[in-house]
């Protein structure tokens, strides 16, 4: 085990060595290295990395991350980013309760190090850092569970005010939005006839029975009615999009062309409903398949922030029930989850 963990810290001191750009897009250079070591020796080195990787450091130059001077301080700022980019990838291995404590314990000595004033300081710029590495959808670093550590520290910041918090506080709330493994938000739609619509009529199933019907002759007149709710057995893949977004309808494209989809709508394993948040639906429902379900949100989920959209499109699964598998997916995560399953 300990020559394991040596291993790992090997591999991560190396990264650390590294030179030129940042090491956002270098990280392979490390994962290849640490393919063969098992999970529990990876997480206990990570542990041990993030409490001590920072002992000793300088926090102020946390001032200096930028990019935009002289060259002298570029070369600085590449090396300190690299230093800070290989903390966020072993950020992600590192134990939840460890990962908690490192976090909190650099940023309260970046931002008692760096001050405040009018110009951005070091604590700014590594929480800009921490949102660029964790949250941008394509990054391999992407985490919504290791940003939130950084969002809430600075949350619970009493000494800036309400507005520098407001943006953090926002990201907190859309990233806990329809969280995998949770039932989604209903919204309302209009299908391409203009009838009003419930996403979570899609789920249920409802059934009348007559309890008591009205005979001539007996009885008030009346007619007495039981509904039955059952659940629907298929999964929805639902797609938001835009109707002049490019980007949209090549993805609406390669989903109605892949054959996983063709199969399993086929086979009524699978419904897809295509919802356009923004334009007009008319304009691109010749691209959406018949056998698709088509529909307008009339801006009903931006103005109420319901879902996360930030891919052009973004997709969504979720099974039978209603609870999300798969969130805010591009075409091609979505096409990979669908062929694993």
């Amino acid at each position: 085990m300990r020559i394991r963990r040596f291993f790992f810290l090997f591999a991560i001191a190396s990264a650390i060595l590294l030179c030129g750009r940042p090491l956002y897009g270098q990280i392979d250079t490390v994962q290849s290295k640490m393919s063969a070591d098992s999970a529990a020796a990876v997480q206990a080195g990570a542990d041990s990395y993030v409490m001590s990787c920072w002992e000793g450091f300088d926090y102020s130059r946390f001032n200096h991350l930028d990019m935009d001077a002289e060259s002298e301080i570029i070369s600085n700022a590449e090396r300190l980013e690299n230093k800070l980019a290989v903390y966020f990838w072993v950020l992600k291995m590192a134990s939840d309760s460890v990962a908690q404590i490192s976090v909190n314990k650099l940023m309260d000595n970046v931002a008692a190090s760096c001050g405040r004033g009018e110009y951005r300081t070091g604590y700014d710029k590594v929480m800009e850092a921490a949102e660029r590495y964790f949250y941008t959808p394509d990054s391999p670093y992407y985490s919504e569970k290791r940003l939130l550590l950084f969002l809430n520290h600075k949350i619970g910041r009493t000494d800036i005010d309400e507005i520098e918090r407001a943006r953090s506080k926002y990201l907190v709330y859309m990233i806990r939005r329809n969280p995998v493994g949770y039932a989604a938000e209903n919204f309302d739609y209009y299908d391409v006839d203009g009838n009003l619509q419930e996403f979570w009529d899609l789920f249920w199933r409802y059934t009348i029975h007559i309890t008591k019907p009205a005979c001539n002759g007996s009885g008030d007149g009346t007619v007495e009615y039981k509904y039955e709710k059952t659940l629907a057995s298929s999964p929805v893949l639902v797609v938001f999009f835009t109707s002049d977004c490019r980007d949209c309808r090549k993805g609406i494209k390669a989903l109605k062309e892949a054959a996983v989809i063709q199969d399993l709508v086929k086979d009524k394993k699978l419904r897809v409903l295509a919802i356009c948040t923004e334009g007009n639906l008319s304009s691109v429902s010749s691209l959406i398949p018949k056998d698709w379900i088509a529909g307008s949100d009339r801006g009903f989920i931006a103005r109420n922030r319901l879902y996360v959209i930030r891919h052009s499109p973004s997709v969504y699964l979720m099974d039978g029930e209603a609870t999300v598998l798969l969130r805010d997916a591009s075409v091609s995560e979505a096409l990979d989850f669908l062929l694993e399953k």
